[in-house]
């Protein structure tokens, strides 16, 4: 169950939280997919600012349907953030990784060509295999480890870019990281680590918002940052990362899980 509340409270493995979501959360599901062969079943919940009140994204929580039980199993909960785009990506390659709840994924952004890693969210709400294909998606990103810099020039510095480096014998120099680079984690990462991405993003614009799990407040930021992949959500709780040089137009650079949801607003009926 990849949540990901690592990327916005310390206490992400709190067995409260995760019994808030199965229960008022759960329970509160005001929109349903339901794939044509009866087998799955996506549901929503909103999920609002408890500050001002506004959506600012949903839970959604995978069921695989056992008609001889008259009972639903949950496969997967996830949350999603409102973004203010869909991305086009093109979906590469299916991960061994994946499996009947979850899928991960090498993707391309269709509109720069940068190769990243991703998992899927309402995965069923499209029939038929999406590797090769190329779609258009909701992107939202929950970062693991997290850096804010003052600009780009700061992170190069700070990756070794003090100056420009000659490559080989081709007569040519790398200054650094573009201000929308992306990875696939697998780059940097030893064999054995979950499927992520390493990305660079300018922040567009951030606000501090608030969610209520049962009994419990969870105060974060949720920033929309350019990227390889557009304006994104990004979600980052001060309590995990050193958020005080976060300011619009500064820079992050982000080990982040990505997940990109397949769904698209009609799909689901009240």
């Amino acid at each position: 169950m990849p949540l990901r509340l690592n990327a916005i409270a310390n206490n992400s493995q709190d067995s409260a939280l995760l019994a808030g979501i199965l229960g008022p959360i759960v329970q509160a599901n005001n929109s349903a997919f339901v794939t044509p062969d009866g087998k799955y079943i996506h549901g929503r919940t909103e999920m609002t600012d408890t500050k001002t009140g506004q959506l600012i994204g949903h839970y959604v929580f995978t069921y695989k349907v056992h008609n001889e039980k008259n009972s639903l199993e949950i496969l997967d909960i996830d949350l999603v953030f409102s973004g203010q785009t869909r991305t086009t990506l093109t979906f590469l390659k299916r991960l061994p990784e994946s499996s009947d709840s979850n899928e991960y994924y090498d993707v391309e952004a269709a509109s720069m060509g940068q190769h990243l890693q991703v998992e899927t969210v309402n995965r069923h709400t499209v029939a038929e295999q999406i590797e090769g294909t190329e779609r258009d998606v909701s992107v939202s990103a929950f970062p693991f480890e997290l850096t804010v810099y003052k600009n780009l020039k700061a992170l190069n510095k700070q990756f070794g870019f003090h100056r420009a480096k000659k490559i080989g014998k081709t007569g040519m120099k790398a200054f650094g990281f573009s201000d929308t680079f992306a990875a696939p984690g697998s780059v940097f990462a030893k064999e054995g680590t979950q499927p992520y991405a390493f990305m660079i993003g300018t922040v567009e614009s951030f606000r501090d918002v608030s969610i209520r799990i049962d009994e419990h407040n969870l105060d974060f930021v949720l920033a929309q940052v350019e990227t390889a992949l557009g304006i994104i959500p990004v979600a980052m709780g001060r309590e995990v990362f050193d958020l005080k040089k976060l300011r619009k137009g500064c820079v992050i650079g982000m080990n982040a899980n990505v997940k990109v949801d397949l769904s698209k607003p009609e799909d689901f009926k009240c």
